[in-house]
């Protein structure tokens, strides 16, 4: 299995709690870590970043399942933030494509969208909501989902709305990131065992 998120800070906990050793630095930001039979990679930010280092790990590794973990805005203001979610589909702004992925297990449903871009403008956030019908907003999503589609390997991810994509983004996501964090990797840790 291998664990994916695109920030240190998202995967942090995890790190700790598995006891992860690290294995290969893909860059300053990015590497792969390992615990047993598990592999964690830390993509960094972007669908650029995503591709790039998840097709270096894929050149020697294939694992018989992706779990996507991390951040994301709120594009359905019914939503809370610090809620965790499981991702059902997920579209790319860009081009309205669209993949389905596996759902965990005990933890509420939503669909989410990947841009090019963070979103922090309110007109363009209700637009993705409008086009897509997705409730949360992330960078990474569809490419792995995509390159895992490509290479024949199940993906699921989970996310926790952290902010609401909108101009005040950047101090709320700092604001809770940290316990975000905590509830990734303990919904993580419960998905892996379960």
């Amino acid at each position: 299995m291998l664990l994916v998120s695109a920030l240190p800070i998202e995967m942090a906990p995890l790190l700790s709690a598995l006891n992860a050793q690290p294995v290969e630095k893909y860059s300053k930001k990015t590497g792969l870590y390992r615990a047993g039979h598990i592999d964690l990679l830390v993509t960094g930010v972007g669908p650029v970043m995503a591709k790039r280092s998840l097709l270096r790990y894929l050149e020697q590794h294939h694992p018989d399942r992706i779990l996507n973990f991390g951040t994301a805005g709120i594009l359905d203001d019914h939503l809370p933030v610090k809620t965790i979610y499981s991702i059902s589909d997920c579209y790319q702004v860009e081009t309205n494509e669209h993949k389905i992925l596996i759902t965990g297990k005990n933890l509420p449903i939503a669909i989410s969208a990947s841009a090019a871009h963070p979103v922090i403008n309110t007109k363009e956030k209700y637009q993705i909501f409008q086009q897509t019908g997705a409730q949360l907003i992330d960078m990474e999503c569809f490419t792995l989902a995509h390159i895992a589609a490509q290479a024949g390997i199940k993906m699921s991810a989970i996310k926790v709305t952290t902010d609401n994509a909108d101009k005040e983004t950047g101090n709320i996501f700092t604001q809770h990131i940290k316990l975000s964090a905590q509830l990734l990797c303990d919904a993580v840790l419960h998905e892996i065992k379960s």
